[in-house]
């Protein structure tokens, strides 16, 4: 179960592009609206404070650590698509949960 493909061929490869573009764009755009400038500006329209808007410009750079676990749990299960089925399968349990 979930095993990669040595090779692909000509049809599984432009479908894969295609699809990875439109995430991409998506990502970027998401981004781009939920933070930096946009998400301060937000903030501060709201009322935020200034304690809450360093929260939220921390928030990014701190996710970041995250990464660090994350690299071992590769390297030693060497197994991405089992690892991100299972986080998924983890956030969906701790999110309806409550």
């Amino acid at each position: 179960m979930f095993k990669t493909e040595e090779t692909l061929n000509e049809n599984q490869i432009q479908p894969a592009l295609k699809k990875i573009i439109r995430d991409g764009v998506a990502s970027q755009a998401m981004g781009i609206l939920t933070g930096g400038a946009f998400l301060i500006a937000f903030a501060v329209k709201l009322g935020a404070s200034n304690f809450v808007i360093g929260l939220l410009a921390a928030i990014g750079p701190l996710s970041q650590l995250l990464q660090l676990p994350s690299i071992f749990l590769v390297e030693k299960t060497r197994n991405r698509r089992l690892i991100t089925v299972a986080a998924t399968g983890l956030w969906y349990s701790l999110e309806f949960e409550a």
